[in-house]
This record gives C-alpha cells, sequence and structure tokens, in this order.
C-alpha cells in the first residue's frame, strides 16, 4: 500500500502537470520531501481502501476513502486495506483517538503530557459543573428557603468539590460525582 509524505506546500514548476495546473486555476499544491505532487500522488491510490492523514507523532487527523476528500499539508497519507481497519475506527473521525504506527492503524497511545491536559481539562468541567449544583442550593440555605434533602444535597457536593479540587492531575483518582 502506498505511504507518502510529510508534505509541503510548495511552487509547481512551469510545464510539470502541478504548473500547468497552476496556469489554469488558483490553488495551493503540496508535495513530498522528493517533489512527488499530491494532486498526481492521488491517481496512485485504490478505490477501496482507507486513506489516512497523520501528523509526524502518527496521530491520524483525517481520514477517508476518497483520497481528495484530504488535505495533508505537514503531514503524512498512509493507504490502509479494508481489511486492517481495527474495529472501532469509524468515519466521519470523532477526535484524535487513532494512530498510524508506520504498518497500520492502533488506538492512540497518549504521552504523559497529554494524560495530564486531559485530566486537567476533566478536572475543570467537573469543578464547573460543581459549582453550577452549588449556587442555587448555597442562595436556597442563604434565604433560609432550603429543604431538608437541599440542605443534605448541598453538603454531598461542598465535600465532592473540596475533593475535586485536591485531585492531583498527574495522577488522577476521581472522588464520586453526588446523586
Amino acid at each position: 500500500m502506498n505511504q507518502y509524505g510529510p508534505f509541503k506546500l510548495y511552487t509547481p514548476l512551469p510545464g510539470t502537470p502541478a504548473g500547468e495546473m497552476a496556469n489554469r486555476i488558483k490553488a495551493q499544491f503540496i508535495c513530498t520531501p522528493d517533489k512527488q505532487d499530491w494532486y498526481e500522488l492521488q491517481k496512485s491510490f485504490a478505490r477501496n481502501t482507507l486513506k489516512v492523514v497523520y501528523a509526524e507523532n502518527g496521530v491520524i487527523t483525517q481520514a477517508s476513502d476518497d483520497a481528495s476528500t484530504l488535505w495533508p499539508v505537514d503531514a503524512s497519507v498512509a493507504e490502509i486495506p479494508t481489511e486492517q481497519i481495527p474495529k472501532g475506527f469509524a468515519l466521519p473521525l470523532a477526535g484524535a483517538d487513532w494512530q498510524y504506527n508506520g504498518q497500520r492503524v492502533v488506538p492512540r497511545v497518549y504521552t504523559p503530557e497529554e494524560q495530564r491536559a486531559m485530566a486537567e481539562r476533566r478536572k475543570q468541567a467537573l469543578m464547573a459543573e460543581a459549582e453550577s449544583v452549588l449556587a442555587p442550593l448555597e442562595r436556597a440555605v442563604r434565604l433560609g428557603m432550603a429543604t431538608n434533602g437541599e440542605k443534605s444535597r448541598l453538603n454531598a457536593w461542598e465535600i465532592y468539590s473540596v475533593k475535586l479540587s485536591r485531585v492531583d492531575t498527574n495522577n488522577a483518582e476521581w472522588p464520586t460525582k453526588p446523586e
């Protein structure tokens, strides 16, 4: 199967197929380090295969069965036989959860920095959710309008909020969310 890249922007030379196209239409052009033009390379891909665009770290950023729908600038492209597409890999891509390891598509392996950043985003989202639950409960207590159930719920969410604020995102152990 085909594998090309990384593709970079370039200006086609006059007299080449890409140069002729550049004279007719206003378009950007990308090529491989050995000057293979992307528009020309698209013709070499089989119709019944998956084409994946992947970054230098292997993370797949685009995928399609039609190479003409892809734009692999600053990335590479690999062609994957249909029978080698892993279960769970679906089009359109819903994130960056897959990578190409040079031979096949595999679930993405996150770096420790990426894992910490994901944990930090999750922590911030959970803290925002907790604050949105706490605000009306605190208001009900302050105004003397809280029921016993609301007071109990406020206590549970306050405990959860404190535990959540103490989560170490380098080694996250998440507290259980109150009912």
